[in-house]
């Protein structure tokens, strides 16, 4: 349980600074959503098949 715990808060701080990440990259703020869903996508199916 307090792995899942520091998991859950290490993934809280991941999320953060990886939608700041995708704010610095863009240089038009209509950019973004783009940017931010692209990235997500990117990351999650990495997560995917990444091994374990």
């Amino acid at each position: 349980m307090l792995s899942t715990l520091a998991v859950g808060l290490a993934g809280a701080f991941e999320l953060t600074a990886r939608q700041k990440y995708c704010a610095l990259l863009v240089d038009e703020p209509q950019q973004l959503a783009a940017y931010q869903a692209s990235f997500a996508v990117v990351f999650n199916v990495g997560k995917l098949v990444a091994p374990r």
